[in-house]
């Protein structure tokens, strides 16, 4: 029976948790949850398909999946931070041994190819969120994701005026106990619904 396991992150950039509901989404269900910068699966000899998205990593120096793990290498970024350290020639090989990779970005298509890995830029595999939960219904509103307070101000004056609704978001989510976000990040992954995500888990802060 094919197992398949879903890519999580225990960080607290909000980003990282609606990447896993994209994969989360193309899975038929979960049968294991795999560290992003730690994927290993221990206690089992079975084969887990799973959907490798995101961000890459926090672990260069040590990053490696489990033989276990049949990846689908999509919507991959490498941090440019880190590329020199993460692109060590273990790493080389195990991406050749799974390419095509798709990239998240073209500044990756092109580090991969450059260090002579197959690649093609496929695009976040966030953009794919409608898949299950919909299309996202137009509105007359403004959404600001981590803008400055400079840049913020200009742009409330130009689309208030205009009868914009003007919200502005952080990515980050901060919070003083980490077993809270642990919860918080869980409940994330296995909710159904965005408006969940939106409403609970968002910092947000109203222009009127």
């Amino acid at each position: 029976m094919v197992k398949y396991g879903l890519l999580i992150a225990k960080t607290n950039n909000l980003g990282d948790d609606i990447q896993s509901l994209a994969a989360k989404q193309f899975l038929p269900r979960v049968d294991y949850y795999i560290d992003r910068d730690n994927p290993k699966i221990c206690c089992t000899d079975e084969r887990v398909k799973v959907i490798m998205n995101g961000w890459f990593t926090h672990k260069p120096d040590t990053w490696m999946p489990s033989p276990q793990i049949e990846p689908l290498l999509i919507s991959f970024h490498v941090s440019p931070d880190i590329a020199w350290r993460f692109l060590r020639k273990p790493i080389i090989e195990y991406l050749k041994n799974h390419e095509p990779i798709g990239t998240r970005d073209t500044w990756t298509e092109k580090l991969l190819n450059k260090y002579g890995i197959k690649s093609y830029f496929s695009g976040c595999l966030t953009l794919t969120l409608s898949y299950k939960y919909g299309p996202v219904k137009k509105k007359d509103k403004v959404l600001l994701i981590d803008i400055s307070e400079s840049i913020e101000k200009d742009i409330i004056n130009i689309f208030s005026r205009k009868g914009f609704e003007i919200k502005s978001y952080t990515h980050f989510f901060v919070v003083p106990v980490i077993t809270i976000l642990k919860k918080i990040k869980m409940r994330l992954v296995f909710e159904n619904s965005t408006d969940y995500f939106v409403n609970t888990t968002m910092k947000k802060k109203e222009v009127n």
